[in-house]
């Protein structure tokens, strides 16, 4: 679909079909994927604590699968015509086609994208344990331990 419009040609109906579909089944793999290797990784994590300490980024992960999934499954009803108009993105008649004009739909689907990246996001750099290896690596090279080498 983007390699036509780059052409000046426009995306058939069926090819928008197929784009949503592939859209939203990357989107809930992927997503899918890296809340199972998070819950995987969390056996692994010698944390002691509440469940939110031992679990948090496991949880995290899982949300975001279906925040992250939430606006191609939307696109893939209004295909086969499962959701009707209520469910545009735009509001119809006006003169922008950005953010602007976002309806109801639009901002709400918009924020779960962005919830769904942030969840993605913390929960795997929780569960790797980014914070604490980062501080760990600050606190030697101003120290001055090892070689500083990179």
């Amino acid at each position: 679909m983007l390699v036509a419009s780059l052409f000046g040609g426009a995306a058939s109906a069926a090819s928008k079909r197929a784009s949503h579909l592939a859209s939203l089944m990357v989107n809930a793999s992927a997503s899918g994927v890296i809340a199972i290797l998070t819950h995987r990784n969390a056996k692994y994590r010698d944390v002691e604590g509440t469940f939110w300490e031992r679990r948090g980024p496991t949880v995290l992960t899982v949300a975001s699968v279906p925040l992250v999934s939430a606006d191609p499954l939307r696109h893939v009803l209004q295909d086969r015509g499962a959701w009707g108009a209520s469910s545009a993105m735009y509001r119809e008649g006006c003169p922008h086609g950005d953010v602007r004009c976002l309806s109801a739909v639009g901002w709400t689907f918009l924020l779960f994208t962005y919830a769904g990246f942030a969840c993605m996001i913390f929960g795997s750099l929780w569960s790797a344990d980014a914070l604490g290896k980062l501080s760990r690596e600050w606190r030697r090279r101003t120290r001055g331990d090892g070689d500083g080498a990179v």
